[in-house]
C-alpha cells in the first residue's frame, strides 16, 4: 500500500512538473519589426546656396524586431524638404524585406540649401501598411551666401552697411510718384563678372522702391552701375501731420562664372512723409 501510494505520488510530480515546463517554457511571439536609424540627426552645418554637399555619413534603417518588414524606399517631409534628396549606395541598391538585425541599403544624402538660413526636414522608411513601426531620422543644415567682401562697393568705399542712411528729406503726401530719388553707385572691383540678381526692400510698408536698373544686370570687372530708389510717402492716419519712413535696400549679386558665389550688401534709407500743418519741422 505505502509503494502504491508512493508511485502514485512520484508520477503526479512527474505529471505537474512537464505541465509546468510546458508552461514556462512555452514560445513567445516574434517581437514586432521596428526600423531604427543609425543616426537620429543628419547635420550639414553650412552649406552655400546652391551647392550641393554631400552628409559625411551613410546612414541606414536597421531591423531591431523579430520579424522582416518590407520597405520600398525613403521619403522626405518637412518645411524644407525640396533641399534634401538621396540616393542609395550603390546606386539603385536594392530595397525590399528587411529582415531581423538586417538593414536597408546604405543612403546617400544630399543638401542642397535653396535660401539663405536653417532648413530642416524628416527622412521616414517607406514600409509596407502593417508590416511595423519605423523611427525617422531628422535632417538639418544652414543656407548661406558666399560673400565675397571688396566685390561690391557702395559710394566709392565700405562693403556692408554703410555707416549712414541715404536720406530722403520732406516729401508732402499725395505728392506724384516718384516725390524724391536718390542715387548710388555700385562698382564691380574684381576681375570676374557680376550679375546683380535682385534688389531688396525690407519694410513692409512701401514707400521707397527701385527705379533703376533693370534686373537683372552684369557688371563686368571694374564696371559701375547707377542705383535709382525712388521716395513716395503713402497716406496715413492723422494726426501726427508728419511720419518718418524707414527701410532697408540690400544688393544681391552672384558670380556669372558661380552662381553659387554670392555678393551683396545693404543701407538704410529714410524720408519723412507730411501733410501741410503747423508744427515743427520732422527730419530724418
Amino acid at each position: 500500500m505505502r509503494r502504491s501510494t508512493a508511485l502514485l505520488t512520484l508520477a503526479l510530480v512527474i505529471a505537474v512538473g512537464l505541465l509546468a515546463s510546458r508552461v514556462w517554457f512555452a514560445p513567445r511571439p516574434p517581437l514586432p519589426a521596428l526600423l531604427t536609424p543609425t543616426h537620429t540627426l543628419l547635420n550639414f552645418g553650412d552649406v552655400y546656396v546652391g551647392t550641393a554637399v554631400p552628409a559625411s555619413a551613410m546612414p541606414r534603417w536597421v531591423n531591431s524586431g523579430g520579424v522582416a518588414i518590407t520597405v520600398q524606399g525613403v521619403g522626405v517631409a518637412g518645411p524644407n524638404a525640396a533641399g534634401f534628396a538621396w540616393r542609395t549606395n550603390p546606386p539603385n541598391g536594392p530595397f525590399g524585406a528587411v529582415a531581423p538585425g538586417g538593414s536597408t541599403p546604405a543612403l546617400m544624402v544630399f543638401f542642397t540649401p535653396t535660401a539663405e538660413g536653417p532648413h530642416t526636414a524628416v527622412a521616414t522608411p517607406q514600409a509596407a501598411p502593417g508590416g511595423g513601426a519605423v523611427i525617422p531620422m531628422g535632417l538639418a543644415g544652414n543656407g548661406r551666401y558666399q560673400i565675397q567682401s571688396g566685390d561690391l562697393v557702395f559710394l566709392g568705399g565700405g562693403n556692408l552697411d554703410p555707416g549712414s542712411a541715404l536720406d530722403f528729406g520732406r516729401v508732402r503726401v499725395g505728392t506724384p510718384a516718384p516725390g524724391a530719388t536718390k542715387r548710388f553707385r555700385v562698382t564691380n572691383l574684381s576681375a570676374n563678372a557680376l550679375r546683380i540678381t535682385g534688389i531688396d526692400f525690407v519694410a513692409v510698408e512701401r514707400a521707397f522702391t527701385l527705379a533703376a536698373p533693370t534686373l537683372p544686370h552684369v557688371l563686368n570687372g571694374s564696371q559701375s552701375v547707377m542705383v535709382a530708389i525712388d521716395f513716395t510717402p503713402p497716406a496715413f492716419t492723422q494726426p501726427p501731420n508728419q511720419k518718418k519712413f524707414t527701410d532697408g535696400v540690400t544688393v544681391n549679386a552672384e558670380t556669372v562664372t558661380d552662381a553659387a558665389q554670392k555678393h551683396r550688401f545693404g543701407t538704410a534709407l529714410c524720408g519723412v512723409g507730411y501733410y501741410p500743418a503747423d508744427e515743427p519741422e520732422r527730419r530724418c
